[in-house]
């Protein structure tokens, strides 16, 4: 065979076997094809999988000891229950749902769990227990740990008025304050509770008593999304509160009046109340005066000051203020020239002095021994009932006569015991215009 016949032969025969391959390749191709639709079908075998709806917008809500999970059921029907995992699927809830033809909210609270952050996932299912598409979301459980970190809101100072309002002043509070919580008992013994906002820069209490002081503990929250507050613990405050001396409520002042007591007066006019009701400026008329001769010297009385006070100063107004320049019952008549203050906080209501000489008793504290002296000399006249007073004599009766009690204490009922008068005669009564008391006050 020639050259030429032999070259087409080979042509002949290399088309032929690349036909063959071709044929092979196809043959197995649609033999996988096969395989592949035979496991496919075996896949599909009971149904086609049906995944519910997801839960839609999950959302997590820190708290103590516990946090809260709320998400959206939208669109889907068949939905009758959803899984809350966590703690790496370890632990799970089962959540019951009872669909609305809405768009529903589910909430739940998961309790009891430690001082953790968490990741949780949600599943949401049919009746026919099919699961729907996983949810995530991390969420962190706070406990005495993070509360232990948290420190009081600091005070930056105090103001104490004298309508007994105490002023907190704050520094601006730390991140998380939601406010502050105060306690105190006020002046009238009532327990109080005053909430500060945390935009507020200071507090005021009312009737505060500085002797009490106060307690008050902040308020904070870890998350603006939290469902738990914490607080710290309470702090114990006393402000340094300095007292001052003022002048007594006599408004409070009432007559008391206890076995051996005297007060009976002159006249309807001269009652002893006449003492804290008039004013430090009066006229003649209207003054107490005892009952002439109705009582030897010495006489007292009692006098309710209608509360505790740390009294420190007296200051007694003479009869005869009023009368212009030739004041002639000042230093003069029933006027005290001795007498004593006594202090008690709770007398004894049955013991009498009259009993025992003249002494007033354990229940009685002598806070000052007491003489009114005239500047132009203490003498009287013999046989005068009334004296000439120079200018000096009446500006000092005018301004009153002063005296610090010494021996001051915290009382309630004051004792005036009169001693000696400026009656030449001897007659034992008591003139009293009016009398000023001061204490420390706070």
């Amino acid at each position: 065979m020639n050259n030429h016949l032999i070259h087409k032969e080979i042509h002949r025969l290399l088309k032929f076997a690349g036909f063959l391959a071709i044929m092979y390749a196809i043959t197995i191709h649609l033999s996988s094809c096969d395989k592949m639709t035979d496991n496919y079908q075996e896949f599909l075998e009971g149904g086609e999988i049906v995944y519910p709806g997801k839960a839609d917008s999950l959302k997590v809500f820190p708290g103590k000891y516990r946090i809260g999970l709320s998400w959206l059921i939208t669109s889907d029907p068949t939905i009758t229950s959803a899984i809350v995992f966590w703690n790496n699927k370890k632990d799970s809830t089962l959540v019951p749902i009872t669909r609305t033809s809405g768009i529903d909210t589910v909430n739940v609270i998961l309790e009891n769990l430690q001082e953790l952050p968490y990741t949780f996932n949600v599943v949401t299912l049919d009746s026919k227990g099919n699961r729907s598409i996983n949810t995530e979301i991390i969420g962190t459980v706070y406990g005495d740990i993070y509360r232990k970190r948290l420190l009081n809101r600091a005070i930056n100072g105090f103001a104490y008025s004298e309508t007994n309002m105490l002023t907190i002043k704050w520094v601006t509070a730390d991140k998380g304050t939601l406010g502050e919580e105060i306690l105190y008992t006020d002046l009238n013994g009532v327990s109080r509770t005053v909430i500060c906002d945390v935009n507020s820069d200071q507090a005021q209490l009312e009737k505060y008593n500085p002797a009490s002081g106060f307690s008050y503990t902040t308020v904070f929250t870890p998350d603006s999304m939290a469902i738990d507050t914490f607080k710290t613990a309470f702090e114990i405050v006393k402000p340094e509160i300095k007292k001052v001396e003022k002048e007594i409520n006599r408004e409070l002042f009432s007559l008391y009046e206890l076995p051996g007591d005297y007060s009976v007066p002159n006249g309807a006019s001269n009652t002893v109340d006449k003492i804290w009701k008039n004013p430090k400026t009066l006229s003649e008329s209207g003054t107490y005066i005892s009952k002439v001769s109705g009582h030897a010297m010495p006489q007292w009385f009692t006098i309710d000051l209608g509360a505790v006070y740390e009294l420190s100063r007296i200051k007694l107004f003479q009869r005869g203020l009023g009368e212009g320049t030739n004041v002639t019952r000042l230093y003069a008549g029933g006027n005290l020239m001795e007498f004593e203050v006594w202090g008690s906080l709770n007398p004894d209501p049955n013991y009498n002095p009259d009993d025992h000489n003249g002494d007033f008793g354990n229940s009685w504290v002598l806070l000052q021994s007491c003489s009114v002296n005239r500047p132009s000399g203490n003498t009287v006249p013999a046989g005068a009932t009334r004296g000439d007073n120079s200018a000096a004599d009446i500006a000092a009766a005018v301004a009153g006569h002063a005296y610090i009690l010494e021996n001051a204490k915290e009382i309630r009922y004051i004792r005036i015991k009169a001693i000696k008068n400026w009656d030449s005669a001897g007659s034992p009564y008591v003139n009293i215009a009016s009398i000023d008391l001061r204490a420390m006050q706070y």
